[in-house]
């Protein structure tokens, strides 16, 4: 047993540590019995007891939530570029997949267990034989997303305007390609839940584009005959089967849980000819209900203490509450509530330009990919929140009818949108209680100027996988423009070190204690401890904004040390005043720093005061370090890692760094001035 199996079962309770347990023992049997289980499956749709349909295709064109009329091509030619899904489309069949941002290249059909990167592919044995986080075969996210099949939106999409059969075939031969490569429970594909609901997700949209454009049984029949389609449906079926058996529970039911339920709400609802899917149906409809109450606070915040996170299960919602409306389901209040408070978060933390501070950990998390250029994720959210609760002002922040909005919401609600007036009210500051994130924020355009800190709680469940040790960090964006950033994620599994620092407290805008982190690592999604973030005082006011709050990380170095921080914002002259405040029995170094975006430059003034300007010389503000601390620049650095910027998942490009250092004998008081140039 490893450390981290041990870190692991220590932040299990009783009960998960007796599940995990029993699906060891299941899966185990599993492997054993994998013959017998192929030639079960290989018997569903034989008899009438299999029960599965040859108009299964049929049955998902009239119970998909989305319908395409001849008009609809027409007004989508008027709002974007149909050639871009053209170009989408040829670029998969010359072989070559978008992935993150980079480009999977194959030649007859993909190697569906390859990391593009690594050039690497995992082993074909059985799933649990596996351990995703090995890195001796590459990033398994890598991996992962190729295997999230959001190609087979383009593809989809351009032979349902064109008519063009190559892009039809393509999308059904990786389909296929797909399933024979990866036999039920072989390989790193069957690792994860989540990553099997998303995938079918995709499969559904892809299969949809298909159908709906081919109408008739005989023309669906020349792509997809009898035997391909059970072939399909076998494989939807036991892949489905895997996520109603392998749900994530107890210290792992974050968003995966989310994006599982939602995968067996939509193969329940689709394919209502296969075997148990009416109980895949209400299940996941009840997950769905429920977790949202679990996963989103009252004012919007996700518990996961994540930006991107919280796009993502936006994004899954979206995609239940389409299917159920179709249904003609009741939805909740709460969620419709959750919703909206999520808007309104996201809202009043944008700036000008969309940037949102980038909280906690992303993987560029999406639930469909129904763009073909790329959008805001934010301000999608923020224009799906105008089409669903008719806001203004969420109109006027949000994109202009983006194409993911197009692709989901009726012509009927479209057209009540487009009569909306935008209310572009100035945004103010604001607290959110229950999560902890605090925006000060004044003007717009040339006056406009965001900070925004974070006092809330460590993230969620026991592992808090998804949070970075972060507490009382801030961002700072002027004019729309990112100046104090989170530096972002970068890498997961096979990050080493990199993983280390960008979630560490060192790769944020806070104070660090004799090089460690506010919170005790366990591994790359995991924290043993946690610190406790609370807020003392809070002042909004037309002229000033006062916060002042603390956390307890550091309660387990000698001489518990605590980390109070307040930070006075004047409004009329725009600048900022923060004061940490350390208090300990005992010495320690101590580390300040400041992240800037690669947009900015710096240049000292005089004695701890730095000029910050844009690359072209425009002038951004004045920072003045305390001049107890001796102040460095930092960018670029890897021994120890320093002065980096993720500006994607996978990316990563050298960034300024600004650190003052001490030794502290006993408490100290830090006082750093920010003021707009």
């Amino acid at each position: 047993m490893t450390f981290w199996h041990l870190n692991r079962l220590r932040l299990m309770s009783p009960s998960e540590v007796m599940l995990r347990l029993y699906r060891w023992v299941r899966h185990r049997v599993w492997e054993l019995l994998l013959p017998l289980l192929n030639n079960k499956i290989k018997k569903i749709g034989q008899g009438e007891k299999g029960n599965i349909q040859n108009d299964w295709l049929t049955v998902l064109r009239e119970k998909f939530p989305v319908s395409i009329d001849r008009e609809f091509w027409k007004r989508y030619e008027r709002l974007y570029h149909p050639e871009r899904i053209k170009t989408a489309g040829e670029t998969i069949l010359s072989g070559r997949i978008p992935v993150y941002q980079r480009t999977h290249e194959y030649h007859d059909l993909p190697d569906w267990h390859r990391d593009m990167v690594s050039q690497t592919s995992w082993p074909k044995i059985f799933f649990r034989r596996l351990n995703h986080n090995e890195v001796q075969y590459g990033g398994v996210l890598n991996v992962w997303e190729l295997n999230r099949h959001f190609h087979f939106y383009d593809l989809g999409k351009a032979f349902h305007l064109t008519g063009d059969k190559r892009y039809a075939q393509a999308l059904i031969a990786h389909l296929e390609s797909w399933i024979d490569q990866n036999p039920p429970c072989v390989g790193i594909n069957w690792y994860s839940s989540l990553e099997i609901a998303v995938r079918l997700i995709s499969w559904f949209w892809g299969l949809f584009f298909i159908c709906e454009k081919e109408g008739s049984a005989a023309n669906l029949a020349s792509l997809l005959p009898d035997g391909k389609g059970l072939k399909i449906q076998r494989s939807i079926y036991w892949q489905t089967y895997y996520i109603e058996k392998n749900l994530s529970k107890y210290s792992s039911a974050n968003n995966h849980r989310i994006g599982e339920a939602l995968g067996l709400f939509w193969v329940g609802s689709l394919i209502p000819s296969l075997p148990r899917a009416d109980r895949w149906k209400e299940k996941g409809w009840d997950i769905l209900c429920r977790e949202i109450e679990l996963q989103i606070l009252p004012d919007g915040v996700p518990k996961e203490q994540s930006s991107r996170y919280l796009y993502f299960v936006f994004d899954l919602y979206a995609l239940a509450i389409f299917l159920a409306q179709k249904e003609g389901r009741f939805i909740p209040k709460v969620l419709w509530d959750r919703m909206e408070k999520i808007c309104e978060y996201v809202m009043a933390m944008l700036d000008e330009e969309g940037n949102l501070p980038d909280l906690g950990d992303s993987a560029d998390g999406q639930a469909c990919k129904l763009y073909t250029e790329r959008i805001n994720p934010y301000r999608s959210l923020l224009t799906s929140g105008a089409l669903w609760f008719k806001r203004g002002d969420f109109k006027a922040w949000g994109e202009e009818l983006d194409e993911r909005n197009y692709w989901l919401f009726s012509k009927e609600v479209v057209a009540a949108y487009l009569k909306i007036k935008g209310d572009f009210q100035e945004r103010t500051s604001k607290v959110f209680p229950f999560g902890g994130q605090i925006i000060l924020r004044k003007g717009k355009g040339p006056e406009e100027a965001v900070l925004a800190m974070d006092a809330g709680p460590f993230g969620y469940l026991s592992i808090a996988a998804h949070a970075h040790a972060d507490a009382l960090a801030f961002t700072l964006s002027l004019k729309g423009k990112e100046v104090l950033i989170d530096p972002g994620t970068y890498l997961y599994h096979d990050g080493g070190k990199w993983r280390d620092y960008f979630k560490g407290t060192g790769a944020h805008n806070t104070i660090e204690i004799d090089g460690q982190d506010q919170a005790l690592s366990g591994g790359p999604f995991m924290w043993m401890t946690k610190p406790e973030v609370s807020i003392q005082k809070l002042i909004i006011g037309s002229h000033y904004d006062f916060i002042q709050a603390s956390h307890t990380g550091y309660q387990r170095l000698n001489g518990s040390l605590r980390h109070d921080r307040s930070i006075l914002f004047a409004k009329k002259e725009t600048f900022w005043i923060i004061k940490d405040h350390l208090v300990s029995d005992n010495n320690h170094e101590i580390k300040q720093r400041f992240h800037f975006h690669p947009q900015c430059l710096l240049r000292e003034f005089k004695g701890n005061i730095f000029l910050i300007t844009l690359e072209s010389g425009e002038p951004l503000l004045f920072l003045k370090m305390d001049s107890l601390l001796k102040a460095t620049l930092h960018q670029g650095e890897e021994d120890p890692v320093s002065g980096w910027y993720s500006p994607a998942f996978g990316e990563k490009i050298p960034t300024v760094t600004l650190v003052g250092g001490k030794r502290m004998q006993g408490s100290l008081l830090i006082k750093t001035i920010i003021w707009m140039a």
